[in-house]
């Protein structure tokens, strides 16, 4: 369904149809699932995971990216910029025509923070439930806050996707009682802000054309 709605999601965009935005959440099921399977795993060595993970990404990452860098300097030699090409291989930036790869520093990133949420985890596990799921929803509102303020690269929406796949990996195996009201503030939360986010699109639009 993910991988469906990103297909359809592509084709509005090609054809400019507003439409696109509503199919635009393919991405965000995929990092809660990527989130997911990572929040079942024990991470004893954050630095090994970290090192094994980043290995596994920029291998392939580096060496189709000196590939592509050396054909656009043979047969568009002045598409590129130094600092283009600089960027790209930092992860903080995609040369122009291989925008689909900006998922590459995305997923750096959710494996940097992975051993940290995975120490949370741990911290609070003697924790009655319903404390852990305030202290899940104050991180989520923590990196918010940061990202908004320090105005990271990340967009905060697929990252906080990430986090909450690895602690719904935690909230699938409480009670039936907190499993469900966390389910439910999951819910209402993601159908309330896709809807301000939505509403506040239009909104906008509006006033600017006002």
């Amino acid at each position: 369904m993910a991988t469906i709605m990103i297909i359809i999601c592509h084709m509005l965009q090609y054809y400019d149809n507003e439409l696109c935005r509503w199919f635009n959440v393919g991405v965000q099921i995929f990092f809660t699932i990527s989130g997911f399977l990572y929040g079942t795993k024990d991470i004893p060595n954050p630095i090994s995971f970290i090192a094994k993970s980043f290995k596994r990404i920029l291998i392939p990452y580096y060496t189709f990216l000196f590939l592509a860098v050396i054909i656009y300097y043979i047969f568009y030699p002045n598409y590129l910029t130094i600092a283009d090409t600089c960027k790209s291989f930092l992860c903080t930036s995609t040369i122009k025509g291989l925008g689909h790869l900006w998922f590459v520093s995305y997923i750096l990133f959710c494996y940097l923070i992975t051993p940290y949420l995975y120490w949370l985890r741990k911290l609070v596990e003697p924790y009655p439930e319903g404390k852990k799921l305030i202290i899940y929803c104050l991180l989520l509102l923590l990196y918010q806050i940061i990202s908004v303020a320090f105005k990271c690269y990340f967009i905060p929406d697929r990252i906080s996707c990430f986090i909450i796949g690895f602690f719904l990996a935690d909230i699938l195996r409480w009670t039936r009682k907190y499993k469900l009201i966390a389910q439910s503030v999951i819910i209402i939360f993601a159908i309330s802000l896709n809807l301000i986010e939505i509403l506040g699109k239009y909104l906008c639009s509006d006033i600017v054309g006002i």
